[in-house]
């Protein structure tokens, strides 16, 4: 246990690049989530974020969704994301960007040692755009939870997981979310996120890269 909770530190600091020229940003979520039974399970979950550094709205999507547990380590789901994007025009105004998507995950995973669990979910997503455009995009994502820790009867469970965004129409990954969080279950129906996330984006067809810094949380509620 302390080993792993060593070693999640040390990724956690080592991760820790300069923030001079880089954004701020929040992500604000929710989750409810209904179990239906021992496989299924529906779920709401709006999210607002924050740019400039966290000073301005310029992303919300709300998700509904459900997801399957078809074999004890592989689950599926399948969710409807309406979102708004909001984009800068040439002559320095601004416009939201409406979007339907919907998204399928395949997500199997495994348990390494006691009470490490590996996860590798990928994502196929068909986004609509209200300007007319659509985009198929695969999302990939890579997470290994750390188990629970306790501390001064403090009890929560770490995580680092990295996430890639391949749009299929340009052949090449344009965005990466490298994130450490700590998950913190309060009772049985509530617990609560809260992540460091590094965002390195393409910015233009050449291989120019963005980064910003975002702090997120995110409250979920279980019935």
């Amino acid at each position: 246990m302390r080993k792993s909770l060593l070693i999640f530190i040390f990724f956690l600091l080592g991760a820790q690049p300069s923030f001079a020229d880089d954004d701020l940003r929040y992500f604000s979520g929710y989750e409810i989530e209904k179990k239906v039974n021992d496989k299924l399970k529906i779920f709401l979950n709006p999210e607002a974020r924050f740019d400039d550094d966290i000073s301005r709205l310029f992303y919300y999507h709300v998700r509904l969704g459900l997801t399957y547990k078809l074999a004890k380590y592989f689950q599926a789901g399948l969710t409807y994301r309406f979102a708004n994007d909001k984009k800068s025009r040439t002559n320095g105004t601004t416009y939201w960007n409406h979007e339907n998507r919907l998204e399928l995950d395949l997500a199997p995973s495994c348990v390494i040692g006691q009470d490490w669990k590996l996860t590798d979910r990928v994502r196929f997503e068909y986004r609509n755009f209200e300007i007319g455009r659509i985009q198929w995009r695969l999302r990939n994502l890579v997470k290994i939870s750390f188990g629970e820790f306790s501390i001064a009867d403090f009890n929560f469970s770490p995580y680092v997981s990295n996430e890639t965004y391949h749009p299929m129409n340009s052949g090449k990954f344009n965005k990466d979310w490298l994130t450490f969080g700590l998950v913190k279950k309060w009772t049985d129906n509530f617990s609560t996120d809260i992540y460091y996330r590094i965002e390195t984006k393409r910015v233009s067809s050449k291989d120019e890269w963005d980064t910003a810094h975002i702090i997120g949380t995110k409250c979920k509620f279980s019935f």
